[in-house]
Protein backbone atom coordinates (compact mmCIF):
# COMPACT_ATOMS: atom_id res chain seq x y z
CA UNK A 1 0.00 0.00 0.00
CA UNK A 2 2.79 2.19 0.67
CA UNK A 3 4.53 2.28 -2.47
CA UNK A 4 1.01 3.24 -4.40
CA UNK A 5 0.35 5.48 -1.92
CA UNK A 6 3.96 7.20 -2.67
CA UNK A 7 3.74 6.68 -6.21
CA UNK A 8 -0.22 8.52 -6.48
CA UNK A 9 1.05 11.11 -4.68
CA UNK A 10 3.87 11.84 -6.46
CA UNK A 11 2.05 11.60 -9.48
CA UNK A 12 -0.59 13.79 -8.23
CA UNK A 13 2.10 16.28 -6.88
CA UNK A 14 3.32 16.35 -10.77
CA UNK A 15 0.22 16.92 -12.19
CA UNK A 16 -0.31 19.94 -9.86
CA UNK A 17 2.84 21.34 -10.67
CA UNK A 18 2.33 21.22 -14.14
CA UNK A 19 -1.64 22.65 -14.03
CA UNK A 20 -0.03 25.39 -11.57
CA UNK A 21 3.29 26.39 -14.73
CA UNK A 22 0.32 26.10 -17.36
CA UNK A 23 -1.87 28.47 -15.47
CA UNK A 24 1.25 30.84 -15.02
CA UNK A 25 2.26 30.72 -18.15
CA UNK A 26 -1.77 31.55 -19.87
CA UNK A 27 -1.65 34.39 -17.06
CA UNK A 28 1.23 35.71 -18.48
CA UNK A 29 0.70 34.92 -22.25
CA UNK A 30 3.52 37.93 -23.69
CA UNK A 31 5.14 38.78 -26.71
CA UNK A 32 7.85 41.54 -26.92
CA UNK A 33 8.44 44.35 -29.93
CA UNK A 34 11.67 45.89 -30.43
CA UNK A 35 13.17 48.41 -33.27
CA UNK A 36 15.42 46.05 -33.31
CA UNK A 37 13.61 42.86 -33.78
CA UNK A 38 12.08 40.86 -36.37
CA UNK A 39 8.66 39.50 -37.65
CA UNK A 40 10.66 36.42 -38.53
CA UNK A 41 10.81 35.99 -34.86
CA UNK A 42 8.75 33.95 -32.24
CA UNK A 43 8.41 36.98 -30.38
CA UNK A 44 10.28 36.26 -27.13
CA UNK A 45 11.73 38.33 -24.60
CA UNK A 46 14.94 37.36 -26.35
CA UNK A 47 13.85 37.38 -29.98
CA UNK A 48 11.98 39.71 -30.21
CA UNK A 49 9.48 40.91 -32.98
CA UNK A 50 9.96 44.24 -34.84
CA UNK A 51 6.42 46.14 -35.52
CA UNK A 52 2.64 46.31 -34.31
CA UNK A 53 1.70 44.79 -37.93
CA UNK A 54 3.82 41.56 -36.79
CA UNK A 55 2.90 40.87 -33.00
CA UNK A 56 -0.72 41.41 -33.77
CA UNK A 57 -0.65 38.70 -36.60
CA UNK A 58 1.49 36.67 -33.48
CA UNK A 59 -1.73 37.12 -31.42
CA UNK A 60 -3.84 35.95 -34.22
CA UNK A 61 -2.38 32.73 -34.30
CA UNK A 62 -2.67 31.91 -30.92
CA UNK A 63 -5.51 28.98 -30.34
CA UNK A 64 -8.25 30.05 -28.40
CA UNK A 65 -7.46 28.55 -24.89
CA UNK A 66 -4.07 30.21 -25.17
CA UNK A 67 -5.68 33.77 -25.00
CA UNK A 68 -7.98 32.27 -22.38
CA UNK A 69 -6.52 34.87 -19.58
CA UNK A 70 -5.62 37.85 -22.13
CA UNK A 71 -1.96 38.39 -23.78
CA UNK A 72 0.26 41.46 -23.43
CA UNK A 73 2.27 42.93 -26.13
CA UNK A 74 4.96 44.72 -24.41
CA UNK A 75 6.63 47.17 -26.54
CA UNK A 76 10.65 48.23 -26.17
CA UNK A 77 11.50 52.20 -26.16
CA UNK A 78 11.76 53.45 -29.69
CA UNK A 79 10.26 54.95 -32.53
CA UNK A 80 7.71 52.92 -34.42
CA UNK A 81 6.92 54.45 -37.73
CA UNK A 82 3.66 53.08 -39.54
CA UNK A 83 3.42 53.04 -43.84
CA UNK A 84 -0.16 52.47 -43.19
CA UNK A 85 -3.27 52.26 -40.82
CA UNK A 86 -2.85 49.08 -38.49
CA UNK A 87 -5.99 47.44 -38.75
CA UNK A 88 -7.43 45.72 -36.25
CA UNK A 89 -10.92 43.46 -36.17
CA UNK A 90 -12.83 40.96 -34.61
CA UNK A 91 -9.74 38.32 -34.90
CA UNK A 92 -8.24 40.90 -32.40
CA UNK A 93 -10.26 40.93 -29.43
CA UNK A 94 -10.13 40.14 -26.19
CA UNK A 95 -12.30 38.87 -24.07
CA UNK A 96 -13.93 40.20 -20.42
CA UNK A 97 -11.64 39.55 -18.01
CA UNK A 98 -8.72 39.00 -20.54
CA UNK A 99 -7.56 41.98 -22.72
CA UNK A 100 -5.35 41.66 -25.74
CA UNK A 101 -2.91 44.99 -24.40
CA UNK A 102 -0.88 46.53 -26.27
CA UNK A 103 1.63 48.62 -23.79
CA UNK A 104 5.24 50.29 -23.56
CA UNK A 105 7.67 48.84 -21.22
CA UNK A 106 7.98 49.85 -17.80
CA UNK A 107 10.04 53.05 -18.17
CA UNK A 108 10.10 52.68 -21.80
CA UNK A 109 9.24 55.61 -24.21
CA UNK A 110 7.52 54.20 -27.27
CA UNK A 111 6.62 57.11 -30.16
CA UNK A 112 4.36 54.98 -32.65
CA UNK A 113 4.87 58.02 -35.60
CA UNK A 114 2.71 58.23 -39.31
CA UNK A 115 5.47 59.97 -40.60
CA UNK A 116 8.68 60.14 -41.64
CA UNK A 117 12.78 61.43 -39.73
CA UNK A 118 14.24 63.26 -41.46
CA UNK A 119 18.33 63.78 -39.43
CA UNK A 120 19.15 67.70 -39.77
CA UNK A 121 22.32 66.32 -41.94
CA UNK A 122 20.11 65.84 -44.68
CA UNK A 123 19.18 69.09 -45.94
CA UNK A 124 21.50 70.63 -48.10
CA UNK A 125 21.93 74.17 -49.13
CA UNK A 126 19.93 75.50 -52.34
CA UNK A 127 22.56 76.19 -55.17
CA UNK A 128 20.24 76.14 -58.35
CA UNK A 129 20.72 79.89 -59.66
CA UNK A 130 16.94 79.87 -60.76
CA UNK A 131 15.33 78.80 -57.26
CA UNK A 132 17.85 81.43 -55.55
CA UNK A 133 16.19 84.35 -57.45
CA UNK A 134 12.81 83.40 -56.09
CA UNK A 135 13.85 83.67 -52.63
CA UNK A 136 13.92 86.63 -50.79
CA UNK A 137 16.65 88.69 -50.73
CA UNK A 138 17.12 88.14 -46.86
CA UNK A 139 16.94 84.29 -47.12
CA UNK A 140 19.16 83.72 -50.21
CA UNK A 141 22.25 81.73 -48.72
CA UNK A 142 19.94 80.65 -45.79
CA UNK A 143 17.31 78.63 -47.28
CA UNK A 144 17.94 74.52 -47.11
CA UNK A 145 16.89 71.81 -49.48
CA UNK A 146 15.54 68.15 -48.60
CA UNK A 147 14.99 66.26 -51.95
CA UNK A 148 11.75 63.92 -51.60
CA UNK A 149 12.14 61.74 -54.25
CA UNK A 150 16.14 60.42 -53.76
CA UNK A 151 15.43 59.64 -49.62
CA UNK A 152 12.75 57.35 -50.83
CA UNK A 153 9.61 59.20 -49.86
CA UNK A 154 8.54 59.54 -53.52
CA UNK A 155 8.58 55.55 -53.96
CA UNK A 156 4.43 55.73 -55.30
CA UNK A 157 2.88 57.21 -58.17
CA UNK A 158 1.31 59.39 -57.62
CA UNK A 159 3.45 59.99 -54.46
CA UNK A 160 1.59 60.17 -51.01
CA UNK A 161 3.54 63.38 -50.10
CA UNK A 162 2.73 65.38 -52.62
CA UNK A 163 0.06 64.47 -54.96
CA UNK A 164 -2.53 66.69 -56.43
CA UNK A 165 -4.76 65.50 -53.94
CA UNK A 166 -2.46 66.68 -51.28
CA UNK A 167 -1.99 69.96 -52.02
CA UNK A 168 -3.85 72.59 -49.91
CA UNK A 169 -6.89 73.16 -51.85
CA UNK A 170 -9.47 70.42 -54.06
CA UNK A 171 -12.37 73.28 -55.10
CA UNK A 172 -14.39 74.90 -51.89
CA UNK A 173 -14.01 74.86 -48.78
CA UNK A 174 -17.30 71.36 -48.26
CA UNK A 175 -15.57 69.92 -50.56
CA UNK A 176 -13.88 66.14 -49.76
CA UNK A 177 -9.81 67.01 -49.80
CA UNK A 178 -6.90 65.28 -48.35
CA UNK A 179 -4.59 66.50 -45.19
CA UNK A 180 -1.58 68.64 -45.86
CA UNK A 181 1.52 67.42 -44.73
CA UNK A 182 3.07 68.80 -41.57
CA UNK A 183 7.09 69.80 -40.74
CA UNK A 184 8.08 69.05 -37.15
CA UNK A 185 11.17 70.07 -35.48
CA UNK A 186 11.85 68.67 -31.89
CA UNK A 187 8.19 68.01 -31.66
CA UNK A 188 7.24 71.32 -32.45
CA UNK A 189 5.35 72.25 -35.92
CA UNK A 190 6.78 74.70 -37.92
CA UNK A 191 5.00 77.37 -40.09
CA UNK A 192 4.26 76.92 -43.69
CA UNK A 193 5.42 79.88 -45.62
CA UNK A 194 2.92 82.52 -45.40
CA UNK A 195 2.53 86.42 -46.44
CA UNK A 196 2.07 88.61 -44.28
CA UNK A 197 4.05 86.64 -41.50
CA UNK A 198 1.56 88.28 -39.27
CA UNK A 199 -1.90 88.97 -39.86
CA UNK A 200 -3.56 89.67 -43.25
CA UNK A 201 -3.76 91.68 -45.81
CA UNK A 202 -6.81 92.99 -47.53
CA UNK A 203 -7.64 93.26 -50.91
CA UNK A 204 -9.90 95.91 -52.57
CA UNK A 205 -12.78 95.81 -54.90
CA UNK A 206 -14.47 92.54 -56.80
CA UNK A 207 -14.69 92.35 -60.31
CA UNK A 208 -16.46 89.06 -60.79
CA UNK A 209 -18.13 87.29 -57.27
CA UNK A 210 -18.18 84.31 -59.31
CA UNK A 211 -20.68 82.23 -58.95
CA UNK A 212 -22.06 80.90 -55.01
CA UNK A 213 -22.03 77.36 -55.19
CA UNK A 214 -23.95 77.19 -51.76
CA UNK A 215 -26.73 78.53 -53.75
CA UNK A 216 -26.12 75.94 -56.23
CA UNK A 217 -26.04 78.14 -59.61
CA UNK A 218 -24.63 76.90 -62.33
CA UNK A 219 -22.34 76.80 -64.40
CA UNK A 220 -19.24 77.27 -61.61
CA UNK A 221 -17.54 80.29 -62.85
CA UNK A 222 -14.44 81.17 -60.56
CA UNK A 223 -14.62 85.08 -58.87
CA UNK A 224 -11.95 88.16 -60.00
CA UNK A 225 -10.73 90.46 -57.31
CA UNK A 226 -8.45 93.42 -57.50
CA UNK A 227 -5.55 93.49 -55.30
CA UNK A 228 -3.56 96.28 -53.65
CA UNK A 229 -0.03 96.95 -53.45
CA UNK A 230 2.59 95.45 -55.35
CA UNK A 231 3.52 92.01 -53.72
CA UNK A 232 1.84 89.64 -55.91
CA UNK A 233 4.41 90.73 -58.56
CA UNK A 234 7.14 88.17 -56.94
CA UNK A 235 4.71 85.25 -57.52
CA UNK A 236 4.82 84.75 -60.83
CA UNK A 237 7.47 82.65 -61.39
CA UNK A 238 5.45 80.20 -59.07
CA UNK A 239 3.90 76.77 -60.19
CA UNK A 240 0.98 77.27 -58.25
CA UNK A 241 -0.48 80.32 -55.90
CA UNK A 242 -2.92 79.36 -52.97
CA UNK A 243 -4.90 82.58 -51.41
CA UNK A 244 -6.24 82.08 -47.80
CA UNK A 245 -8.89 84.39 -46.80
CA UNK A 246 -12.46 85.79 -45.56
CA UNK A 247 -13.56 86.17 -48.67
CA UNK A 248 -17.36 86.79 -47.86
CA UNK A 249 -18.04 86.61 -44.26
CA UNK A 250 -15.69 86.94 -41.15
CA UNK A 251 -17.02 83.10 -39.86
CA UNK A 252 -15.88 81.48 -42.79
CA UNK A 253 -11.67 80.93 -44.28
CA UNK A 254 -11.30 79.21 -46.91
CA UNK A 255 -7.87 78.34 -49.30
CA UNK A 256 -8.27 79.13 -53.15
CA UNK A 257 -6.17 78.53 -55.76
CA UNK A 258 -5.09 81.28 -58.18
CA UNK A 259 -6.03 80.17 -61.85
CA UNK A 260 -4.58 83.58 -63.45
CA UNK A 261 -2.24 86.45 -61.76
CA UNK A 262 -2.56 89.76 -63.94
CA UNK A 263 -0.19 91.70 -62.18
CA UNK A 264 -0.80 94.40 -65.40
CA UNK A 265 -4.29 95.23 -64.57
CA UNK A 266 -3.46 93.72 -60.46
CA UNK A 267 -6.56 91.25 -60.78
CA UNK A 268 -6.42 87.51 -59.69
CA UNK A 269 -8.97 84.96 -60.80
CA UNK A 270 -9.07 81.68 -59.00
CA UNK A 271 -9.59 78.21 -60.12
CA UNK A 272 -12.98 77.63 -58.52
CA UNK A 273 -15.96 79.83 -57.19
CA UNK A 274 -15.93 80.71 -53.26
CA UNK A 275 -18.93 78.49 -51.59
CA UNK A 276 -20.33 82.24 -51.20
CA UNK A 277 -19.19 84.36 -53.76
CA UNK A 278 -16.43 86.96 -53.43
CA UNK A 279 -17.15 89.98 -51.17
CA UNK A 280 -14.53 93.40 -51.53
CA UNK A 281 -12.10 94.62 -49.32
CA UNK A 282 -11.81 91.32 -47.07
CA UNK A 283 -8.88 89.40 -45.35
CA UNK A 284 -6.34 87.23 -47.70
CA UNK A 285 -2.98 86.00 -47.03
CA UNK A 286 -0.55 83.79 -49.73
CA UNK A 287 0.17 80.38 -48.42
CA UNK A 288 2.95 77.70 -49.62
CA UNK A 289 5.13 80.10 -51.53
CA UNK A 290 8.71 79.85 -52.44
CA UNK A 291 8.61 83.36 -52.94
CA UNK A 292 7.72 84.31 -49.16
CA UNK A 293 10.03 81.80 -47.04
CA UNK A 294 11.45 84.99 -45.37
CA UNK A 295 11.62 83.85 -41.40
CA UNK A 296 13.32 81.16 -39.64
CA UNK A 297 11.05 78.13 -39.34
CA UNK A 298 8.58 78.92 -42.68
CA UNK A 299 9.25 75.92 -45.34
CA UNK A 300 7.14 74.71 -48.45
CA UNK A 301 7.08 71.43 -50.52
CA UNK A 302 7.70 72.14 -54.63
CA UNK A 303 5.33 69.48 -55.62
CA UNK A 304 6.27 69.09 -58.80
CA UNK A 305 10.16 69.02 -58.25
CA UNK A 306 9.64 66.88 -54.75
CA UNK A 307 11.91 69.24 -53.33
CA UNK A 308 11.07 70.86 -49.59
CA UNK A 309 12.53 74.10 -48.74
CA UNK A 310 13.55 75.11 -45.40
CA UNK A 311 14.65 78.46 -43.30
CA UNK A 312 16.36 76.78 -40.48
CA UNK A 313 13.70 77.30 -37.28
CA UNK A 314 17.11 77.28 -35.28
CA UNK A 315 20.70 75.49 -34.57
CA UNK A 316 20.19 72.26 -36.43
CA UNK A 317 23.00 70.58 -34.75
CA UNK A 318 21.76 67.23 -32.99
CA UNK A 319 17.97 68.28 -33.94
CA UNK A 320 15.02 66.15 -35.70
CA UNK A 321 12.37 66.91 -38.34
CA UNK A 322 9.92 64.83 -38.67
CA UNK A 323 7.06 64.71 -41.70
CA UNK A 324 3.70 63.81 -41.25
CA UNK A 325 2.59 61.23 -44.36
CA UNK A 326 -0.18 58.59 -42.94
CA UNK A 327 -3.80 60.05 -44.21
CA UNK A 328 -5.95 57.21 -42.87
CA UNK A 329 -6.20 56.63 -38.95
CA UNK A 330 -2.91 55.19 -37.31
CA UNK A 331 -5.24 52.65 -35.82
CA UNK A 332 -8.17 51.60 -36.98
CA UNK A 333 -10.40 49.02 -34.74
CA UNK A 334 -13.35 47.49 -36.46
CA UNK A 335 -16.32 45.67 -34.72
CA UNK A 336 -13.94 44.66 -31.87
CA UNK A 337 -13.60 44.16 -28.13
CA UNK A 338 -11.46 44.68 -25.24
CA UNK A 339 -8.17 46.13 -26.72
CA UNK A 340 -6.35 48.25 -24.81
CA UNK A 341 -3.69 50.55 -25.86
CA UNK A 342 -1.32 52.07 -22.94
CA UNK A 343 1.40 54.40 -22.27
CA UNK A 344 2.20 55.14 -26.47
CA UNK A 345 2.41 58.28 -28.23
CA UNK A 346 1.45 58.62 -31.55
CA UNK A 347 2.19 61.74 -33.40
CA UNK A 348 3.72 63.21 -36.12
CA UNK A 349 0.57 62.25 -38.64
CA UNK A 350 -1.96 63.89 -40.85
CA UNK A 351 -5.11 61.93 -39.85
CA UNK A 352 -6.70 60.44 -36.79
CA UNK A 353 -4.72 58.74 -34.52
CA UNK A 354 -7.42 55.94 -33.32
CA UNK A 355 -10.63 55.10 -35.58
CA UNK A 356 -13.03 52.75 -33.62
CA UNK A 357 -16.19 51.84 -35.25
CA UNK A 358 -18.43 49.17 -33.97
CA UNK A 359 -16.38 48.60 -31.25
Amino acid sequence: IKPLVLFLAFAMGTFCSCSARERSSARERSFYVSPSGSDRNPGTRAKPLATFEGARDAVRRLPKDAKSNGVTVWIGSGTYTLSDTLELDARDSGAKGAPIVYRAEKGAKVSVMGGKIIPAASFKPVTNKAILDRLAESARGKVLQYSLQKQGIASQTPSPVWSSRNELVEGVMFSRRSPVPELFFNNKPLPFSRWPNEGWATYGKVIDKGSVPRWKEKPDRPGTLEYTGTRPERWTNAERIYIQGYFAYDWFDDVLTVGKLDTGSKQITFTTPHMYGLKPNKRYRAIGLLEEIDQPGEWMIDHKAGILYLYPPADMAGGEFALSMVEAPMVRMTRTRYITFRDLTLEVTRGMAIDIAGG
